[in-house]
């Protein structure tokens, strides 16, 4: 089954009007897309053979499959056989996460500081390392003895989506936190699994601030601006490096 999306976010179900926009309210919060989502185009599906039929039939196939076929620049519309490449190199321009950037430099940074790096592991995305959100706060919280960062005594909550959450009245599933409806029960459960309604699990360590967030990405995301003073940049980048060092991670898998 398909369904068009305008920009679609996969934990909350807002829309946007862009992939750009998107991206930098799932960056702020950490989201994620939906889960079976057409590499190239705005259409998600109910399963993954559903979005690789689609991809098949239009050629959107993503990674490898792009890299290896001769594509036009919709910028300067010359033809490239690595158009990702060329993209990064002569428009600043990230493909897979449809974003501009000041500099080509800008990009490699923006999966090697602190935010992307805890996206991409509290999602559970790199295949190199097996850890989750729960498992990179147990890895924090421990660095952080002092609560400098970390809530202490927080508990895990789980939510399971019964036939309850059916609504006959509108023909969907209703979350009963926060009233989001969602056409699917995967929808639903992808939902109640994100951090939107998890509790905050860490806090900025400026005693003006104090501001609380779901998951380390967010509460990086927040020091990295540096609009409340805590910390500068580089000595965000120093504490998360301590925090997720792989070798304290895994010790908790």
């Amino acid at each position: 089954m398909f369904m068009s999306l305008n920009a679609v976010c996969g934990d909350c179900g807002r829309s946007f009007t862009s992939l750009r926009a998107r991206q930098q309210h799932m960056n702020a919060l950490g989201h994620q897309s939906p889960e079976y989502e057409c590499d190239t185009c705005d259409r998600y599906f109910d399963s993954s053979e559903d979005a690789a039929q689609h991809m098949d039939m239009q050629g959107h196939w993503g990674d490898e499959f792009v890299r290896s076929t001769e594509m036009s620049c919709e910028f300067c519309f010359d033809f490239f056989d690595d158009i990702e490449q060329h993209e990064v190199d002569c428009h600043c321009y990230c493909r897979p996460c449809d974003r501009h950037f000041l500099n080509s430099n800008n990009i490699s940074q923006a999966y090697t500081v602190a935010t992307g790096i805890a996206h991409h592991l509290e999602s559970g995305a790199c295949p190199n390392a097996p850890v989750d959100r729960q498992l990179v706060y147990r890895a924090i919280a421990r660095y952080d003895e002092r609560g400098q960062f970390t809530n202490k005594h927080v508990h895990q909550v789980t939510y399971a989506v019964t036939d309850q959450a059916y609504n006959n009245l509108i023909n969907a599933w209703e979350c009963y936190l926060c009233h989001r409806v969602f056409n699917l029960r995967s929808s639903l459960n992808q939902h109640l699994d994100s951090p939107v309604h998890q509790q905050a699990l860490y806090h900025c360590p400026s005693t003006r601030c104090r501001r609380e967030f779901s998951t380390a990405g967010a509460l990086f995301n927040h020091l990295e601006s540096e609009t409340c003073g805590a910390m500068r940049f580089d000595d965000v980048q120093r504490h998360a490096q301590a925090m997720m060092n792989p070798d304290r991670l895994l010790n908790y898998y």
